[in-house]
């Protein structure tokens, strides 16, 4: 068996690593996010917790914004950011009801969720071979 083990990671670090281990589950190139948007969705997750319902409208973009150009020096607009939450949307990380209101799709919230609540994750991967070549 192998295990990799990732210790003392921020909730930053958790999510960023979460989302190299995501890309590589997708068979579905286009599903795949790349390094910035895993930065940038990174930013979106760790609002605080009076964000949680209401991240992706125009408060929870600003406090990113801010939070890109302390961290990153990245001068990222309002309209970016809505091209991301875009291409999040696309990807069905991000998902939006019938009210419009936007927010992470259920199956990964439950996932964060649980990380925060336990302080950890285990995912296991599963191969069978078919015999063949």
């Amino acid at each position: 068996m192998l295990t990799k083990t990732y210790k003392n990671l921020t909730q930053g670090g958790f999510l960023l690593k979460f989302f190299d281990i995501f890309n590589a589950l997708q068979n579905n190139p286009d599903r795949r996010v790349t390094k910035s948007q895993a930065m940038l969705l990174t930013e979106f997750l760790l609002l605080e917790d009076k964000f949680k319902y209401n991240r992706f409208r125009i408060q929870g973009k600003r406090k990113v914004q801010e939070g890109l150009k302390q961290k990153y020096d990245w001068d990222v607009s309002i309209t970016n950011i809505n091209i991301f939450i875009r291409k999040m949307k696309d990807k069905g990380i991000i998902v939006e009801d019938t009210d419009k209101m936007k927010y992470l799709n259920p199956s990964l919230q439950k996932i964060f969720d649980k990380v925060v609540q336990e302080g950890k994750l285990n995912i296991s991967f599963k191969f069978e071979w078919n015999g063949g070549d």
